[in-house]
C-alpha cells in the first residue's frame, strides 16, 4: 500500500510539471520544442551517516550485513529547447534501497532475536539550464546546471522476540522514520 501512494504521488507530480511547461513556456516562444522522456539509470548515492552508522552499531557489533546500497533509477524530464541551443530541462525520478539482516544475543533468561528492516526513498527533482555549443557539423559539446530538492524518507523497522530456551515467550516491535529534504546541486557535461 505504501509503494502504492509513493507511485500516485510521483505521477501527480509529473502531470503537473507537464501542465505547467504546456501552459506557460511553449507560449513564451513559437520556436521552442518540447521534448518528453522516460529513463532508467544507475543511482550511486553514497548515504553517508546511515551507512557509516549501520557498520559502527550492527555490522562490527553484531556481525550484521547491513548497508544500503545503490541500484536502479527511473523518472521523466521535460525538456524545452529553443533554436539559440539554450534548453531547459525538468527531471524527477525515484529511487529506492533496502537493506535487511538479523542477529541474536544471549542474556540470561531469555535469548533475543533482533530482525532490522531498513528502507531509504529519495524523489530527487531537478530543473537545470543547459546550453548546446555546435562545434562542427557532427560534434557538439553542452554544459549546464541546475538546483534541485532531494526529499529524502528513511524507515526504520525492529523486531525483538524473546525465547526462553525454543519457546517464543514475547515479542516488541519498534519503528522510526525521518524525513529531510536538501536542496542539491548538478553540473551537467556531455559531447
Amino acid at each position: 500500500m505504501d509503494s502504492f501512494k509513493d507511485m500516485k504521488r510521483f505521477f501527480s507530480l509529473v502531470i503537473a510539471e507537464t501542465v505547467l511547461f504546456l501552459l506557460f513556456l511553449i507560449p513564451a516562444s513559437s520556436q521552442a520544442g518540447l521534448n518528453l522522456g522516460v529513463f532508467t539509470g544507475y543511482y550511486l548515492p553514497s548515504f553517508g551517516r546511515i551507512n557509516q552508522q549501520l557498520v559502527r552499531y550492527y555490522n562490527n557489533v553484531y556481525g550484521t550485513n547491513l548497508k544500503l546500497r545503490d541500484g536502479l533509477a527511473s523518472g521523466v524530464q521535460v525538456e524545452l529547447e529553443f533554436s539559440s541551443g539554450l534548453k531547459i530541462r525538468v527531471e524527477n525520478f525515484s529511487f529506492k534501497a533496502i537493506t535487511q539482516d538479523s542477529y541474536s544475543v544471549d542474556s540470561a533468561p531469555y535469548r533475543q532475536q533482533v530482525d532490522h528492516d531498513i528502507k531509504v526513498t529519495t524523489n530527487p527533482f531537478f530543473i537545470s539550464g543547459i546550453w548546446d555549443v555546435s562545434l562542427e557539423e557532427n560534434f557538439s559539446l553542452y554544459l549546464g546546471c541546475g538546483v534541485g530538492g532531494f526529499p529524502t524518507e528513511v524507515r526504520l523497522f525492529r523486531t525483538t522476540k524473546y525465547y526462553s530456551g525454543s519457546t517464543l515467550v514475547s515479542q516488541e516491535s519498534w519503528a522510526d522514520w525521518q524525513r529531510s529534504d536538501p536542496i542539491g546541486f548538478q553540473y551537467l557535461g556531455d559531447f
